[in-house]
């Protein structure tokens, strides 16, 4: 094995859900180089930084022969910024790379490959972010410093504006930078800064809280053209569309960053359930009521269970004229427990990147849903839970990749799991 800060020729083949590029040396296949900013296809020199058991990492020191997938990142601090892995690499090279993640997921856990469907495009691979955060910090001059983490550092990269973030968001920097200026930042401490678009209205929201503290200390709305500030109603809520629905919601309620795709994962994992009319569905982690609307509309009745009383207040409101809804405001392992007696149908699941676990699952799986729906934004959970399911007597019918969000090494899965007894 070399030591750090030896120098190897690499000829790098593909990306990895961890945003790298696994190569392997010339001339010594018994361990392979991850790289960050190399693409499947470069030849290149690297340096090497760390030594495992298996594998090193590395750092780019010069390309040789540049991928035919490697393009130039239209951002001017990618190489800095910690936030985007990918975006010196072509769209198709990233959503084949996509369905090979996923492929390997399915080889984990020894299941069919058959199963994978293709993965599944964002419309823009730029410009799709409705909402995302910012790091902001006053400096000893005052200034305020806006922008993102730098990679494998704590520190601000500055930035006045973002590729990902769709048009309202990517131009509204400045404001925000002069929003914070006027707010009580302790100086050369570091604030999380969240911003969220309407879909309707030029509004945006601004929520700050320091590093490591939940609550948010600063909630503005602004206009985006004026600058000014506007006073919250619940009677003004900001909306998003899905499907045939406009879900209103408070901006600190949790919402997909990607609408599009969002849109296009509610109705392939609504259409998956292949509801009957009959059907009595649980859904596991149901916010706002993002999925709620279309799985009531096809089913008997459902059991919308969400931890965040918050977003029940809102689920309740977007799904008022629903009468087959029963909300539970409750976490999903106490809620399943006191359901062990019920019986489900179809099972809807959207948990957060930590997934499902074993104690849910063991819930979940002694109520016997003929077809359990499971929506992922957690490689490795993902991957866990799967394996638990069938060690549990189901086995996966489909699992499908969807890029909600493009240049980056995060992938949204969908796994349709049926129960082999049914």
């Amino acid at each position: 094995m070399p030591a750090p800060g030896d120098l190897l020729r690499v000829r790098f083949e593909t990306l990895t859900v961890a945003g790298s590029c696994k190569g392997t040396p010339d001339g010594n296949a018994e361990y392979s180089v991850f790289t960050h900013r190399a693409a499947p296809g470069d030849v290149a020199t690297v340096r090497v930084t760390a030594v495992n058991k298996r594998y090193v990492e590395a750092d780019i020191a010069e390309i040789h022969e540049p991928s035919p997938h490697r393009v130039e990142p239209p951002c001017p601090i990618f190489d800095e910024c910690g936030g985007c892995d990918w975006q010196h690499v072509a769209y198709d090279a990233q959503l084949a790379a996509r369905a090979d993640i996923a492929r390997y997921l399915l080889k984990r856990i020894g299941a069919d490959d058959g199963v994978l469907a293709p993965a599944v495009p964002s419309p823009p691979p730029f410009g799709y972010r409705m909402r995302g955060d910012l790091h902001a910090r006053r400096n000893g001059e005052g200034r305020i410093v806006l922008g993102f983490r730098k990679r494998r550092s704590h520190d601000i990269v500055e930035a006045r504006t973002c590729p990902l973030y769709a048009a309202p968001l990517a131009d509204s920097f400045a404001l925000v930078a002069g929003q914070m200026a006027r707010s009580q930042l302790e100086p050369e401490r570091t604030y999380r800064v969240r911003l969220v678009a309407d879909d309707d209205t030029p509004r945006l929201a601004i929520a700050a809280s320091p590093i490591g503290e939940g609550a948010p200390l600063l909630l503005r709305v602004v206009h985006m053209k004026t600058g000014g500030e506007l006073p919250w109603s619940d009677d003004e809520p900001f909306t998003m569309r899905v499907g045939d629905k406009r879900l209103a919601y408070h901006p600190l309620c949790f919402t997909q960053v990607n609408a599009e795709v969002n849109e296009r994962i509610v109705a392939d994992a609504v259409a998956a359930l292949d509801l009957e009319e009959n059907d009595k569905v649980l859904e596991l982690f149901s916010g706002i009521g993002n999925f709620t609307a279309a799985v009531a509309s096809r089913a008997a009745n459902v059991a919308a269970v969400e931890s965040s009383k918050f977003s029940v207040e809102w689920a309740r409101r977007n799904l008022v004229d629903a009468s087959n809804v029963r909300f539970i405001a409750r976490g999903a392992l106490p809620a399943t427990r006191r359901m062990a007696g019920d019986r489900f149908d179809k099972i809807l699941a959207d948990p957060p990147r930590t997934g499902l676990g074993p104690d849910l699952i063991a819930n979940v799986a002694r109520m016997r849903p003929t077809r359990i729906v499971y929506v992922s934004c957690g490689l490795d959970s993902l991957a866990r839970d799967l394996r638990m399911f069938l060690s549990r007597g189901f086995r996966i019918t489909r699992l499908a990749p969807y890029d909600m969000f493009p240049q980056t090494r995060h992938t949204e899965h969908v796994a349709v799991l049926d129960c082999q007894e049914a």
